[in-house]
């Protein structure tokens, strides 16, 4: 891995994917070896086909934060505001921090450039939001 970065820090992206390759499928953790390959997308600018990988990931481990912060970070590259600010929206709930995670979605509401499917989706997430934003408040007021 560290030799990927060396060559793509050089300037040489497109030589860095065989040690990255190497590298991701060396390691005992199938899910580092998995992320990898969407880093080297997202390092030669195809974050179309990043977004597309995250999205599997995404179905198969649904609770990494990792993976919405990098599909964020993919969509912001292709300036799709409202689906970044939904990838945000679905780090911040990992990371325990609810409010803000609802402030990004109305974000992505409001952004403009969603279609129908992302903004039903946001939406949909908001409400999971806001009602496990008034459970916690319920069980702090119970204390």
């Amino acid at each position: 891995m560290l030799a990927a970065r060396i060559k793509a820090g050089a300037g040489d992206v497109k030589g860095a994917r065989g040690p990255c390759d190497r590298g991701c499928y060396a390691t005992s953790q199938l899910q580092a070896a998995e992320i990898c390959p969407v880093g080297y997308l997202q390092t030669l600018g195809q974050h179309p086909q990043a977004v597309v990988n995250l999205a599997e990931l995404i179905k198969t481990y649904p609770r990494d934060a990792r993976l919405f912060d990098l599909q964020a970070k993919s969509y912001a590259a292709m300036g799709k505001r409202a689906a970044a600010a939904s990838g945000t929206g679905g780090v911040l709930p990992a990371q325990g921090a609810l409010t803000p995670a609802i402030e990004q979605l109305q974000l992505a509401q409001k952004s403009g450039d969603g279609d129908f499917y992302q903004l039903s989706s946001v939406e949909a997430r908001l409400r999971q939001l806001r009602i496990l934003q008034l459970e916690e408040r319920r069980k702090e007021g119970g204390r």
